[in-house]
């Protein structure tokens, strides 16, 4: 009977445990709502749910993005990336090794503090050109090759310590950063602008029209 009782509690605890890593390892999606000089990022990125400092966060099987779904948007340009391997191999992002990228529960926060690595998201379906969103932690060596796997850098490169937001080689935001900065954070996708609905227009067409009236009466 004791035996069984050990058999038992062993196989509990073996659950317990199975369940605890399942759970800790459940993919969480961060919401992007960026402004990069008069450009916006808007959009998701999902992460196998690592926390804490994301080392070789590009190399499997150490793959920390699963996927991610971009709007960039500067100078009357808007477009759409999409990339990580959810949606295919090898579709990034690109990335150099580092300590400046960490994710918590709720954040994924990027180091612009000067060190030689980069952040780069671009479209899986056009490798090493814009569309793209770089972040920075600095060094020269580090921003040119960012910049050539973004297929910018006979344009002025990226931006060192920063982000760099480039719609095409003409189109091109850049904008300085430094310290720990929040670029994704989980919650609600930012709403729409917001459109009156027909009825609404309705009524207040109806409701000019009332004002109109009275006041060629009282004329």
């Amino acid at each position: 009977m004791e035996r069984q009782k050990t058999l038992l509690l062993g196989g509990v605890s073996a659950l317990c445990i199975a369940f605890t890593g399942f759970a800790a390892a459940a993919d969480i999606t961060y919401t992007v709502d960026d402004t990069v000089g008069t450009g916006t990022v808007m959009g998701t990125i999902t992460t196998n749910g690592t926390l804490g400092t994301i080392a070789n966060f590009g190399l499997p099987p150490n793959q920390f993005f699963v996927s991610y779904n971009l709007t960039l948007a500067a100078g009357g340009e808007s477009t759409t990336i999409t990339g990580g391997p959810a949606v295919g191999p090898n579709t990034g992002p690109f990335g150099f090794l580092g300590s400046n990228l960490m994710a918590t529960a709720t954040d994924l926060i990027w180091g612009f503090n000067g060190t030689n690595t980069s952040l780069v998201f671009q479209d899986h379906l056009l490798p090493q050109a814009p569309p793209c969103w770089i972040l920075s932690g600095g060094g020269a060596g580090n921003n040119s090759s960012a910049a050539t796997n973004c297929g910018i850098s006979g344009v002025g490169g990226a931006q060192a310590s920063g982000m760099t937001l480039a719609l095409s080689t003409s189109n091109i935001n850049r904008m300085p950063l430094s310290g720990s900065v929040v670029f994704a954070k989980v919650g609600p996708p930012p709403p729409p602008p917001s459109v009156p609905e027909p009825g609404s227009l309705g009524l207040l067409a109806a409701g000019l029209v009332g004002l109109l009236g009275l006041r060629k009466r009282h004329v």
